[in-house]
């Protein structure tokens, strides 16, 4: 695996971003660490660490795709929702998004009854292939079928 990403090494121009994001990758996938509760700046922060690899990946794989592990809290507010939202559709549009994204959420993880609808709704919306796991070896065994 590469050297990890995360968005506290990001400089924030108003408000620092609530939440960490860390990304280790290896081959087309990529590993993001998600602790939660986020706020719309994160979407910024995701933004900036992610899109290099992004673009490596599709130069050496032709794709990508990511396995997003929650901890502590999966929530965002209805203004950081529509922030990843717009996100997306800027890479759907530019053929960058992620081929498959699976999201792993643990019982344990605040708002994991609530957010995975909330999640598959935006990535559906965007036209993404998105699933909700409540295990890593599901999520994993998802992403790596048909590949």
């Amino acid at each position: 695996m590469d050297k990890p990403l995360s968005t506290d090494t990001v400089n924030a121009s108003i408000f620092r971003p609530h939440g960490r994001i860390e990304i280790y990758s290896e081959h087309a996938l990529l590993f993001i660490k998600a602790v939660g509760p986020f706020n719309k700046e994160i979407v910024d922060a995701l933004n900036t660490i992610e899109k290099d690899i992004i673009l490596d990946k599709i130069d050496t794989y032709g794709y990508w795709s990511e396995l997003v592990e929650f901890e502590h809290s999966c929530i965002i507010t209805p203004e950081t929702q529509a922030a990843h939202k717009k996100y997306l559709t800027k890479m759907n549009n530019n053929g960058i998004a992620p081929k498959k994204s699976a999201f792993w959420i643990p019982s344990n993880v605040e708002g994991s009854n609530m957010m995975p609808s909330v999640y598959q709704s935006i990535y559906k919306q965007c036209g993404i292939d998105m699933q909700v796991f409540p295990d890593r070896d599901a999520a994993l065994a998802w992403l790596t079928q048909d590949n």
